[in-house]
């Protein structure tokens, strides 16, 4: 008689694992023990040297690595469709309405942004904090549900003021620090780090951020980079996200905000440019050759009109990117599905070349690529042995992904949420059968629908437009 070693959990199917060959297994498993990945290899060689206490999948199933958001603000669920039409819209609606939710509203809102997340098969996310009152419930919150996830915080130590084009004619664009807040605010940061290990070793890691170069001065940036470093940790920071910002840093800082970033010295393997949608090619180049990473919210180009980044050109010259959804549409299939669409119409077709992005590319972006981003590639982004379990069962009977011709482009090309069906954070199975474990649907549905008209209210008097529905008529 073999005798087999007994494990929590087996997952079957065409196993993707996003490894560095980019294995794609066909009748594949995967033996979960503690959270940990045992073994990944052919389904018959599994089931000979383990006892599963459970067996998730099957042959018309696909498993793949967990997707990782790499750019997200979780209480902003509720607030989003309120900036529709609306540009500019951070201070001037954002903001208000993050500042006008209660902590349990904004409880409500990382509860329903991780459903989406969570049923769509992202099982990390990259939380940066824009209202600083709500760190705590984001991250009780977090914990509550199970979810993965690095928060990176930090404030701003200056105030600063754009001048408008045309008062350019004879005013100019301005900056007052706040003496003595940079000090203050990344003690607090420090103290977090002590919470929340940024080397990952539990399901939330911290991280540092500077917001941005309009908020965040130069010498509050080299302290928050000199504690990252310090630390190990993640250093973010938003870049070339709209025209404002790089007019201000031409006017104030005397260049484009990467190079003002790179002539502090803070660039490196660790460091993340959020957005970058406005970076030069030059721009890039120092990301790339720094090893730094960044974090592309397709869809979130679409809300703020700023353009769209060459991405798979950058990736080629050495860029590390990873896709994030920046709460504009809370799934990883429409966040890939995006990026094809819009790097195909940026290069593609213009230059008539179908593999300019290839689907395994756009899968790594999600998934591996994204992990190295964050800095925790060492332990999720891929299915190989020794890593975390962050998994998800794709159920294959949709018409659209019977064919299984080629995994990977059927994926990336035709997958939705709707075949996802199991989710596992570190073994934990947090979707079964396309149910959420861990978060009440229901009570987040009638608490959403409670707050939205109240978060409205507060917009709706800044917006340009009115909020009425549109009149339908038939």
């Amino acid at each position: 008689m073999t005798l087999t070693t007994p494990i929590d959990t087996m997952l079957m199917g065409t196993v993707i694992t996003c490894d560095a060959e980019r294995r794609v297994i066909t009748d594949g498993a995967v033996a979960i023990a503690g959270g940990s990945i045992l073994a990944v290899g052919k389904r018959e060689e599994l089931h000979l040297a383990y006892t599963a206490q459970r067996t998730i999948g099957g042959p018309r199933c696909t498993v793949m690595p967990g997707m990782i958001d790499c750019h997200s603000h979780l209480s902003q669920a509720l607030v989003r469709s309120l900036i529709a039409h609306e540009l500019p819209m951070i201070q001037r609606l954002y903001l208000p309405a993050e500042d006008a939710m209660s902590l349990d509203d904004v409880a409500t809102s990382v509860r329903l942004c991780v459903s989406q997340l969570l049923r769509s098969g992202v099982t990390c996310v990259a939380e940066t904090t824009a209202t600083q009152s709500h760190e705590e419930t984001i991250l009780a919150t977090l914990g509550e549900i199970g979810m993965r996830a690095i928060v990176a915080r930090g404030s701003s130590d200056q105030s600063c003021h754009h001048e408008s084009i045309y008062g350019q004619v004879s005013g100019t664009s301005s900056a007052t620090l706040r003496s003595g807040e940079a000090e203050r605010d990344l003690s607090h940061t420090a103290a977090f780090l002590d919470r929340y290990d940024p080397s990952g070793g539990s399901l939330i890691k911290g991280g540092v951020l500077a917001s941005h170069l309009t908020g965040s001065s130069p010498h509050y940036v080299r302290l928050a980079a000199q504690l990252a470093d310090e630390r190990g940790a993640s250093f973010q920071v938003h870049v070339a996200r709209d025209r404002e910002e790089i007019e201000f840093c031409l006017a104030v800082l005397g260049a484009r905000p990467l190079q003002v970033l790179a002539d502090l010295g803070v660039l490196g393997p660790r460091f993340l440019a959020i957005h970058g949608i406005l970076l030069t090619d030059v721009e890039a180049r120092l990301l790339a050759e720094s090893g730094g990473g960044l974090a592309h919210a397709p869809l979130e180009c679409l809300n703020i009109l700023n353009g769209v980044p060459p991405v798979a050109r950058w990736r080629r010259a050495g860029v590390n990117v990873g896709l994030g959804c920046d709460n504009a549409l809370n799934d990883g299939f429409e966040v890939m599905r995006a990026t094809m669409i819009q790097q195909g119409a940026l290069r593609a077709i213009p230059g008539y070349d179908p593999e300019h992005l290839p689907a395994e590319d756009i899968l790594d972006m999600a998934t591996s690529d994204a992990a190295r981003a964050i800095s925790w590639d060492h332990a999720i982004g891929s299915l190989e042995v020794g890593k975390q379990a962050d998994a998800v069962v794709i159920d294959r009977d949709s018409p659209h992904l019977m064919s299984q011709q080629h995994p990977v482009v059927d994926l990336v090309r035709y997958g939705t949420r709707n075949e996802v069906r199991w989710v596992l954070v570190r073994g934990r199975v947090l979707v079964d059968d396309r149910e959420l474990t861990t978060i009440d649907l229901d009570a987040v549905r009638s608490r959403a629908e409670e707050i939205a008209p109240r978060v409205a209210a507060v917009v709706s008097s800044r917006r340009y437009r009115s909020l009425s529905p549109s009149v339908n008529i038939d």
